[in-house]
């Protein structure tokens, strides 16, 4: 059986690893055999584009599924495909924070009319769908190794009533049924947190950079011995210190502005004020500012709490969190001259 490469699902850690482990010229000619083969337990040693080839002719460039069943019995004599793997919690949480962070506004807010607004993001909410369903049907290794144990039949019955909300115009029952979803996502990306933290400081420190890059940016961060912040341009802390600065109505600002609000628009957002100035109209500058300083802010808890790992479950670590999120998230108000706040 041929392996279907057009159609095959490739995972945002696998991208980004196979493009540390091999050399460009070697991604652009098998990047989709090489990305098969990461998501199914396999790297290859070699980092050349010539030995890289001779290695894919060996295996008949990996066409069929028949050719990677000899590599298998060549080289994985001792293959597990039960026991999880680093890469394995990697690969699965990728998938996990693209979603949690690309609906973020869906699943955290509150809509008072939930018809117009399940109409309104019907398409945004489809899409974290099929990028949920492609982990949850995926038949790689990897991915095998991990889903198993943190999938719960929640979670299942869930994806396939959103589904079915979708297919039968349901918009409303559609964006209530997502938000629980949503939920239950976040509840998986905190079990491979807390794997990661267990398996590997490093692979922790690995995951934990992708929260910071999007709060601070990839040369910023806090420091909590002090309470500093370094926040840089595309940051979220930076745009919200730029939001909070209301000494400034600048021709720039309005246009940083309108960007902000037009991409909140495509992230789900359907407050009537913020859809009528990402169209043009600045009559209500202030309420703007105000609403996308409310949304930042909303953006900064929640990926704190992925950052510290906070569940909606019973656990004795969540008061230890819930400190650190506080002290974190006052210093980003104090930092972005919103005042912060006083932790007892």
């Amino acid at each position: 059986m041929n392996i279907d490469y057009k159609n095959y699902m490739v995972f945002p850690y696998t991208v980004q690893r196979c493009n540390k482990l091999y050399p460009q010229d070697a991604i652009k000619k098998y990047g989709d055999q090489l990305y098969f083969l990461f998501q199914n337990g396999f790297q290859l040693q070699d980092n050349s584009l010539v030995l890289i080839e001779e290695q894919m002719m060996l295996f008949n460039n990996f066409k069929t599924y028949d050719d990677f069943e000899d590599l298998i019995k060549t080289f994985g004599k001792a293959f597990n495909y039960e026991e999880p793997t680093i890469e394995g919690y990697k690969i699965v949480d990728s998938v996990l924070e693209l979603i949690l962070t690309k609906s973020m506004i869906v699943g955290n807010k509150s809509f008072y009319d939930i018809m117009s607004a399940g109409t309104s993001l019907k398409e945004t909410i489809k899409k974290m769908l099929d990028y949920f369903s492609a982990l949850v049907d995926s038949d790689d290794i990897e991915v095998k190794r991990i889903l198993p144990a943190i999938l719960s039949q929640g979670a299942s019955e869930l994806l396939d009533d959103c589904l079915d909300a979708y297919d039968d115009e349901h918009y409303n029952v559609l964006l209530v049924k997502y938000q629980e979803l949503y939920k239950q996502i976040s509840e998986m990306h905190k079990q491979c947190y807390r794997a990661l933290l267990s398996s590997s400081e490093k692979g922790l420190q690995a995951r934990m950079g992708n929260v910071n890059d999007e709060l601070y940016g990839s040369s910023g961060g806090y420091n909590p011995n002090d309470d500093t912040i370094k926040a840089v341009n595309g940051s979220l802390v930076f745009e919200l210190k730029t939001l909070a600065d209301k000494s400034k109505t600048t021709a720039d600002l309005k246009y940083k502005m309108r960007v902000i609000a037009k991409e909140a628009v495509e992230n789900g957002e359907t407050d009537k004020i913020i859809l009528s100035f990402a169209n043009g109209n600045n009559s209500n500058l202030e309420k703007v500012r105000d609403i996308l300083i409310q949304t930042d802010l909303s953006g900064c808890m929640t990926l704190l709490s992925l950052k510290h790992g906070l569940t909606l479950l019973e656990d004795s670590l969540n008061a230890e969190r819930s400190k650190r999120i506080a002290h974190e998230f006052s210093a980003i108000t104090k930092f972005v001259g919103l005042g912060g706040f006083d932790i007892a």
